[in-house]
């Protein structure tokens, strides 16, 4: 009998051991779903951001097309933007390589 109490007792303390550990567990989740979620919106708002750069990038390129028109109307000489000045991807970033005529030579 005593070694019967003895062991219900000791599968009592497992269950409250479990339980804390359940509660813990289910406290970690909750924070963990926070962040998550913190970071997705995070990422959503990167993501908003980028897609205004890409389309200030593409305005200033148009500008920028423009106006190497125009100098090449006034100089005579060529000096339409090469393809490199234009992103090879959505997601690319450029930096036009010719910003003015070369000299003739």
């Amino acid at each position: 009998m005593a070694d019967a109490e003895l062991q219900i007792k000791h599968r009592e303390q497992t269950c409250q051991q479990i339980q804390a550990t359940v509660s813990q567990n289910k406290l970690e989740l909750a924070h963990l779903e926070l962040d998550l979620e913190w970071h997705q919106s995070a990422l959503q708002g990167a993501e908003e951001r980028r897609k205004e750069l890409q389309n200030s990038q593409r305005k200033l390129l148009g500008t920028l097309h423009g106006k190497m028109y125009e100098i090449s109307d006034v100089t005579g000489s060529p000096s339409a933007p090469s393809a490199t000045m234009y992103p090879s991807s959505p997601g690319a970033l450029h930096t036009p390589r010719r910003l003015e005529p070369m000299p003739p030579r």
